[in-house]
C-alpha cells in the first residue's frame, strides 16, 4: 500500500518500477477518505 500526495515525484517513480516488475500495490492518495473491510 502506497500513501502520498499528489504528484510526488518519487511515488510515481516507484510506481511505474512496481507495475514494470509486475508487483501489485494499492495507492492511495492522503487527503482521500477510504475504509477498508476484512471480513
Amino acid at each position: 500500500m502506497i500513501f502520498s500526495n499528489n504528484n510526488d515525484r518519487t511515488t510515481i517513480e516507484v510506481m511505474c518500477y512496481l507495475t514494470s516488475m509486475n508487483k501489485d500495490f494499492t495507492h492511495i492518495h492522503e487527503n482521500e477518505v477510504f475504509e477498508i473491510k476484512i471480513n
